[in-house]
């Protein structure tokens, strides 16, 4: 039991400084699974079975780490796709305090859910060929969007806490978007223009000041 009693140092934190101590224990225990089957010839041999068994394309379990982004986001994708086959070898290996409750699944699937805007803005900015600089400002606000709508009515406390942290960090790099070089880019670009700003409710003062 010893080679998975702790998780590699270079596993990402950020969803559990987000989310608190409840996200905290569950991508530990998903870390430390994905782990225990990773650094072994055999686990990982008997997590193709399972998936082939279950129908599943057997592509591997990623790991997060705390430089690259959407990490947490792709690792939990891809254990949520071979889930079926994750849980069955854990279970074969006989390491069944790392399988995850029925309970804890639906918080993965919360975070995905949560994660998954920002794993589409990243795509959608690295493309090639198209211009992106004007496209700036309406990140930030599909982003804030879908952050604002994370409400205690309708959502787990740890997403709505999460929600309001990463709210924080966008509102000390937004203002650097309404720089000049950005509204003349965004200005220039045809796919937007001055109408744009009016369309998405900036203020007419705001609006006349970016005109000038």
């Amino acid at each position: 039991m010893e080679e998975f009693d702790s998780a590699d140092s270079d596993s990402s934190e950020y969803v559990e400084s987000s989310c608190g101590d409840l996200t905290n224990s569950i991508c530990k225990k998903l870390r430390l699974g994905i782990n225990a089957i990773r650094k072994s010839v055999l686990r990982r041999e008997i997590l193709r079975r399972q998936c082939e068994a279950f129908g599943l394309k057997c592509n591997d379990l990623k790991k997060d780490n705390s430089t690259r982004w959407n990490s947490t986001y792709k690792m939990l994708t891809r254990v949520m796709e071979l889930r079926q086959a994750f849980d069955t070898t854990l279970i074969s290996c006989k390491l069944d305090k790392l399988v995850l409750s029925e309970e804890e699944w639906g918080k993965i699937e919360e975070m995905i859910t949560f994660l998954q805007p920002f794993q589409k803005m990243t795509l959608y900015l690295e493309q090639k060929g198209i211009p992106t600089m004007s496209l700036s400002v309406m990140i930030y606000i599909e982003l804030y969007n879908h952050l604002e709508s994370y409400s205690v009515e309708g959502h787990s406390a740890f997403l709505v806490k999460a929600a309001n942290l990463a709210c924080t960090k966008l509102n000390k790099y937004y203002p650097t978007s309404d720089g000049l070089v950005y509204v003349v880019g965004t200005v220039l670009d045809p796919r937007c223009k001055m109408a744009w700003y009016s369309s998405v409710k900036f203020e007419p003062a705001v609006v006349k000041g970016y005109k000038r």
